[in-house]
Order: C-alpha cells, then structure tokens, then sequence
C-alpha cells in the first residue's frame, strides 16, 4: 500500500505528492485526511495523508520508498470538504499544497521537535449549526454588538498557538459557534457552516500578501459553494447615498484645490457646526511631487480657517484622543480603516486620477465614498472632467444602472477585474537584470503558452520595495475557462519559477 503525503511545509517548488510505503501495522488504520509523520530529507516532518493507492504490480513494491513513521490521528484530521477548498486554492492561486496547508493549519498541529508533538483532536460530531463572519480588519465597528454573544469567537493569528487549537477543537467537534476573523477563519473545518456574511469584499485588504496570495472574499465564495451555504454579501458599493446628498465641483478652470466653490462649500458646512472629512485617495501622487499633497493641504486650510483644529489622520493625533475635538480631519485611504466612527461632511478634493487608471473600478471608488459619507448631509466632489460617465452617474442619480452597465461591459470583454489576471514580478538590484529576465519570460511564455494567454509588459512597478529593489512586472490574462486544462499547463509552468519571481493571481490592481 502506498500514500501520497503532502508535507505540512512552507516550500518555493513544485513538490506537492511524496510517496511513502504504509507498513503493515499500520494499513487498517490509515485513512486519507489523516496526519501521519515521515522520513523527509535528513529530518522527519508532519504530513496529511492526500490519497492511498493500492499497488499489485512487483516494479510498485520495488520501488526505494521510505515508510510512514507513525500515525497521529485514529480519525481524519481534514475532512472532505476543506480538502476540497485546500486544493481549490492550490489550484486557483498557483501555490503548492504544502504551503497552502502550512498557511491553514494551527502550527501547534503540525510542529515536529523534541520538545513537542503536534496536538491529537477529537471529533464530538455535534453537528450544530455554525456561522462564518468575515471583514477587512478585526477591529470592524459593526462587529461591536456581537462580540458579547456567547458563541461569538474571534479567530485570528494574533492568538496564542494553544487559543487557536481551542477554537480549532471547537469549531471541528461541531459546536454552535459564530466565528469572526479576516484570513485565517475559512480554513476552519466546519462541520454544518449555515450562514458566510462578508462585509466590504471589494475592500483590497482582503488580499492576502504571502504566499498564498489569496483574496479571501473570493475564497469565502467558494467554501459556501462547497458547503452550500448561505453567502450574505455587504458592500458599501449597494449602498447608495442620497443623490440630493452629492454635488459635483466643476473645477476645471480652477489652478487652486481650494477654490471659490470648495470655500463656499465648507463655510457652510463650517456655519452649521458639521465636521469636515476630506478624503484624500489619490495613489499615484506622491506626497512632495505635487501642489496638491496633503500637507500642503493642511497648510491652506489653516491660513483659510486659523481658528479651527485640523488633523491628518494617524499622522498628527493619537487616535486614542477624542476625534471630536477636530473640526476638520484631512485622511488618506487608511481612514477607512479605523475602528472608531468618523462622522461629519465629506469633502472629496481629487478623484480625477483615480478615473483616469487602466484598472478603473467604479465600485470600489463608490464604496469608499459611501463607507466615509454614510453620515453626513452633504458631500461635495469636485472633478475636472464632469462628462466622465461615473461622475455624470452620481450627479444623476443613476449609479446603479451605470455600475450594472459596465459590469455587464467588463465582464463581456473579459476587461479587469474580470478574467483571470496574473501579475508576475521580478526584483533586483540591477534594473538592466529585471528587463532582462522580464522579456526573457515574456518570450518563454508567448512561445509555450502562447495559445491560451496575452501577456502584457514588462513594466516598471510603482509600488516601492522595502529593500529599494527595482521590480518590473508582467501581467498575463488567461484567455480560456481559468477551471480547465489551461490553468493547469500556466500552474506547471509558473510553480517552476524562482526567486526573486513572485506570483501573484487575481490582483488588486494593474499598475
């Protein structure tokens, strides 16, 4: 008898399946989903035993395999269902296995030293009905009411290793719990999953940044297609404001940000006691290269208005102070991150940029809008190009069929974020050596693979390095059903590469 094992270990290969004899003492027992320790390399390591094979044949038996060590579980430790997920994402996201079931699995169950032995589990089969809560980060406002429920369970990495097999044990005895989290929560082996609800799933902080690079909305979707589950869906892009509410500055002939319009605008909002929130998302400026930064901002603002407090969100106050001692607050887009509250008017001085990129979403832009604006009685847009469809959309008051309109457009054309969209990324110190290797791999790629993708680039990235590398990138769209063989020839091919190569599937953005 001979089991394929995935080791339980972060890896940059190939190398998914290992084949291990199982002795004799141990081939009643052993089932598929089961942990079970084995010889690899010059160590012994905790893998999950992925699928058993049957060999009649001598040149099988002959085959120089080394044997299982020992059993850890009586039980599966992984049932059907997360297997399922775990190669889904291994698949979707060109990861190996390994890696994706080192990222899912409390380390505790997995470790393997003289100290420790990974942690054994007992399944009660409960069968209750269970509940799966997902949002951008933990400190998510609307999550305050829950949190004294007696089923209520925050599931996270900051936990301690012996918290997380808690909750582990918990959810797979199939107790009645409603678990809430941002990543790490899908991959809990739920037992009766009833309900997901994602809150925000547009909001890019759902994208995971190691390896796997998953978006964890898209990864909730499926576990409830998996669990047939019901899938709650809330995003700040169905919430309309008030078209009364938004009016649109045509500051086309303006050289100022703050000019007559914007003045008139927030003296009386000002006159009304109203606090001002201007939201400050442009990403393709960077502070000091523009007029328009934010500081410069501030400056202006406070030569107009001397005897009010303004603040930069995170940068100039302590958010454990009390917000409401600010009139004005000026924030980029962390401020739509906090976990306080922020209620006031909102002001949106630049948006133009952000019409203007190849990436062009509209509902994450309104979703932005509507999370900041959802309090106030007057927001105020001020734009150059007010014949641009979207901004015509709000000031008409037909954002709904607009945003309808072009989902229906993109997703025809296969334009992003529709698709399959990958962004391959090489990073070096030498930026000759990045458009080298770049075009070296957009030559391999039009030549093997030519039929099934377009690859565009190289580009330069504009997202800064830690390390002040340069980093080039290339995207690759895939032409054919991303479930069909297609993915799979671009996964053998992508799974090959190696540092300082990055894969990432299904970004965020383009550029």
């Amino acid at each position: 008898m001979i089991a394929q094992i995935v080791p339980i270990k972060k890896i940059r290969s190939n190398l998914e399946l290992l084949s291990y004899l199982v002795p004799e003492s141990l081939q009643a027992n052993i089932r598929v989903g089961q942990r079970v320790i084995v010889p690899f390399r010059s160590s012994q390591i905790v893998g999950l035993v992925w699928q058993i094979d049957q060999f009649t044949s001598a040149d099988q038996v002959s085959r120089k395999l080394k044997s299982i060590t020992q059993l850890i579980d009586q039980t599966e430790f992984i049932d059907l269902n997360l297997r399922r997920l775990i190669d889904w994402v291994a698949e979707y996201y060109i990861t190996p296995r390994p890696t994706v079931l080192a990222s899912a699995i409390p380390e505790l169950f997995y470790r393997l030293n003289r100290r420790a032995r990974p942690v054994k589990i007992l399944s009660q089969n409960q069968n209750q009905a269970q509940q799966l809560i997902l949002a951008p980060y933990l400190n998510y406002p609307r999550m305050d009411q829950l949190r004294s429920r007696s089923d209520f369970i925050e599931y996270s990495q900051s936990l301690s290793h012996q918290e997380q097999i808690q909750i582990w044990q918990k959810v797979a005895s199939g107790e009645q719990v409603v678990v809430f989290g941002t990543y790490q929560p899908v991959y809990l082996p739920f037992k009766n999953l009833r309900q997901i609800t994602i809150f925000e799933p547009e909001n890019d902080l759902f994208k995971y940044e190691q390896n796997p690079k998953v978006h964890i909305s898209v990864v909730a979707k499926k576990l409830a297609e998996i669990h047939g589950s019901k899938l709650v869906i809330k995003s700040y892009a169905s919430v309309s404001s008030s078209s009364s509410s938004i009016q649109v500055a045509n500051i086309s002939s303006e050289k100022r940000l703050i000019n007559f319009q914007t003045d008139s605008w927030l003296e009386s909002r000002l006159a009304k006691n109203r606090r001002v929130i201007i939201f400050y998302n442009v990403y393709d400026i960077k502070e000091g290269e523009s007029r328009f930064g934010i500081k410069s901002l501030k400056a202006d603002l406070a030569k107009r208005f001397p005897d009010l407090k303004i603040a930069i969100i995170d940068r100039d106050i302590d958010l454990r102070q009390n917000l409401d001692a600010f009139q004005i607050i000026i924030g980029t887009a962390k401020m739509l991150y906090l976990s306080k509250i922020i209620k006031g008017d909102l002001l949106v001085p630049i948006i133009d940029p952000l019409l203007d990129r190849p990436d062009f979403q509209p509902n994450k832009i309104l979703a932005q809008i509507n999370k900041l604006g959802r309090f106030s009685q007057s927001i105020l847009i001020q734009t150059k190009k007010p014949d641009h469809p979207f901004i015509a959309a709000i000031r008409l008051g037909s954002i709904t069929e607009y945003l309808a309109d072009v989902k229906q457009k993109k997703q025809k054309l296969g334009q992003f974020p529709y698709g399959f969209w990958i962004r391959l990324t090489y990073s070096d110190q030498s930026a000759e050596i990045c458009i080298h290797e770049t075009e070296k791999l957009v030559q391999d790629l039009t030549s093997h693979l030519g039929g099934v993708i377009d690859v565009f680039g190289p580009t330069l990235s504009i997202s800064q390095s830690k390390t002040k590398k340069h980093r080039y990138s290339i995207l690759v769209k895939v032409r054919d059903d991303h479930t069909g063989s297609s993915l799979r020839d671009i996964r053998a091919v992508f799974l090959k590469l190696k540092k300082p190569w990055s894969i990432d599937p299904h970004p965020v953005n383009l550029v």
